[in-house]
């Protein structure tokens, strides 16, 4: 969830993204298009960045390559569900 909280913020290619951009392009010697072509270049440095930091920064600061105690699954097997729940769900 970390990544796609701080992807949200990289909205750089439409006018109404951001208030600066707002701004510029009110301006009136921006297009769309010329705010497209420059913001999806930023828009993919800011993934490629967001990814590298969470595959590094992240691992060491949200130690995320340990499964947390409080999450463990319950495991539970087939013959520990109903069957007749199953038969309800199926798809004709």
């Amino acid at each position: 969830m970390i990544p796609a909280t701080v992807g949200c913020s990289y909205a750089f290619m439409l006018p109404v993204s951001t208030p600066p951009n707002s701004i510029a392009f009110a301006s009136g010697h921006l297009m769309v298009k010329d705010m497209v072509k420059t913001g999806i270049v930023m828009n993919i440095l800011g993934i490629l960045c967001v990814s590298l930091a969470m595959n590094t920064w992240g691992v060491a600061m949200f130690d995320l390559n340990s499964y947390p105690e409080w999450a463990h699954p319950i495991n539970k097997t087939l013959t520990d569900v109903h069957l007749s729940h199953l038969a309800l769900n199926a798809t004709l």
